[in-house]
């Protein structure tokens, strides 16, 4: 039954949708909520015997730690679609997007230099239908490859500004700036 009220609050939530930012009782619902699952999901995993951890009451169905592993790796990728659907303005620079896309993408090239997971194995409905772990990852790729193509189509519009010597110079010096800093914070 709860199952059914939550799949229907979900539902509901596009015609339901308001207007810009939360009202007080949509950001105390969604608060609440977010409060509620976090702890019904403690809950249901505290004092979990590592028997109890990886028993599957069939071959097709998930365990405990299937089921754990599921909702927190969907935290981030949840968290980043509702985030992702949003013009944020989160890298305001070309240097800010720049070093956190690198930081990103140099973590992702680690993992798939190193793994042993079984990216073909795990599968889940995405975007081009049923896809495995290594399909997602080329996704990545080719989706940072057809929003790269829009930039450049942003960037041949006869409209486009023109940046002048002086901008460039000051904006590598500006970059050169924030690097510089972002090393001795690491240092």
């Amino acid at each position: 039954m709860k199952k059914v009220l939550a799949f229907c609050i979900l539902a509901a939530v596009p015609v339901l949708a308001g207007e810009g930012t939360l009202t007080d009782s949509e950001r105390s619902f969604l608060v609440e909520q977010l409060q509620l699952s976090k702890k019904a999901f403690l809950a249901s995993i505290d004092g979990v015997t590592d028997a109890q951890w990886k028993f599957k009451a069939s071959p097709t169905s998930w365990s405990i730690a299937e089921c754990a592993e599921h909702i927190v790796l969907s935290e981030d990728f949840l968290f980043g679609a509702a985030q992702g659907i949003l013009p944020s303005g989160k890298f305001p620079t070309p240097a800010d997007a720049a070093r956190a896309f690198t930081e990103k993408r140099d973590r992702d090239i680690a993992y798939a230099k190193t793994t042993t997971d079984d990216l073909r194995v795990h599968s889940m409905k995405g975007p081009m239908g049923i896809m495995d772990s290594y399909q997602f990852l080329l996704l990545m790729a080719s989706h940072t490859g057809r929003h790269t193509d829009q930039i450049k189509e942003v960037q041949a519009n006869a409209d486009y500004p023109k940046a002048t010597t002086a901008e460039r110079l000051n904006e590598a010096l500006t970059s050169l700036e924030k690097y510089r800093q972002a090393l001795a914070a690491k240092h």
